[in-house]
């Protein structure tokens, strides 16, 4: 009976004794950028002062820029991990019909500590849906920023 409770207490001590690992998504070093030869899409701090909320949330400023042709009937959408599960959290949706080189920006947008990883999903057509134009092929880029 003794070596079970010692064994018991050395097991429960072992357990609190280590410490866990938790990563948030907090870049070291902001910009963080990443493009390929149609986007560039970059996180950094936010234009505005507004603070994180410690523990909760931090802020952080997102930019996607179209640097390749037109695009038609773009959305962005970007995405947050969360622990313990495979599923990603939608954080926002922005559509825009038809994209230059002008971009979707989005600034003071809180990101939750508890994520490890932003997914950013870029879909668009490269030509107008129209009455002569019935179909436009679509195409997708992800993009994703991971804790280093």
């Amino acid at each position: 009976m003794k070596k079970y409770i010692i064994s018991s207490l050395i097991c429960i001590c072992s357990f609190f004794g280590t410490s866990l690992n938790a990563h948030a998504f907090a870049p070291k070093q902001l910009p963080i950028v990443q493009q390929s030869d149609h986007w560039k899409v970059m996180i950094k701090e936010p234009s505005e002062k507004k603070r994180a909320k410690a523990g909760v949330y931090d802020v952080f400023n997102f930019s996607v820029i179209n640097t390749g042709a037109w695009a038609y009937n773009v959305t962005v959408d970007i995405f947050r991990d969360e622990p313990k599960t495979i599923t990603n959290y939608g954080l926002f949706k922005m559509e825009n019909e038809k994209v230059g080189r002008n971009s979707f920006h989005l600034d003071t947008y809180p990101v939750s500590v508890k994520a490890n990883t932003i997914k950013v999903l870029v879909t668009w057509q490269d030509q107008p849906l129209s009455n002569e134009i019935k179909y436009s092929r679509k195409y997708m880029q992800e993009f994703t920023f991971k804790v280093q």
